[in-house]
């Protein structure tokens, strides 16, 4: 009788753990975290180059610095001292997404809704290469008319001296 008892338990907890999957598709991807719109030409700023990464627990945020081929190369063999001489044609995007709670990993954080996006194109001119510096906010992303050039200027100053992650081979 003991026997048949842990049997029917057993074959019960089998078919329990066995039953219909509970995760949806949208559960097992993170589509929130994605971008719908192209907001740099020849660049979608989640493809690029990871170039590092930064968490903000105070804002409850985090972020990926992406960048072209151009800027992951000069972000590689750039000297501790030298980080502002980013070449023509590089392009950077600082992504910034809210945190939400990792339903799969208890006590992880993953990207929720994509909170600003901020571009850094590095264009030549007449008087040598220039940072163009734009942002968006909400949801869609919109282009913001930042009316305040100090917090441009401290934005892009920020930015542009993010150091590479260093990944060991």
């Amino acid at each position: 009788m003991k026997s048949i008892l842990i049997t029917v338990f057993i074959i019960n907890m089998c078919l329990i753990s066995c039953g219909s999957d509970h995760s949806a598709k949208e559960d097992l991807i993170n589509t929130s975290a994605s971008l719908t719109e192209s907001l740099i030409p020849d660049m979608d700023p989640l493809n690029g180059r990871v170039i590092t990464t930064l968490i903000n627990k105070k804002q409850k945020t985090m972020s990926t610095l992406y960048g072209n081929e151009a800027a992951f190369q000069y972000a590689d063999n750039k000297s501790p001292v030298d980080t502002t001489g980013y070449p023509g044609g590089t392009k950077l995007a600082l992504v910034t997404w809210t945190q939400k709670p990792d339903q799969h990993w208890f006590g992880a954080n993953i990207p929720g809704k994509i909170q600003k996006i901020q571009l850094i194109e590095f264009k030549e001119t007449a008087s040598g290469i220039q940072p163009i510096y734009s942002v968006y906010y909400g949801s869609p992303l919109k282009l913001s008319k930042e009316a305040d050039s100090a917090v441009t200027a401290k934005n892009l100053n920020f930015i542009i001296h993010l150091k590479r992650s260093l990944i060991p081979e």
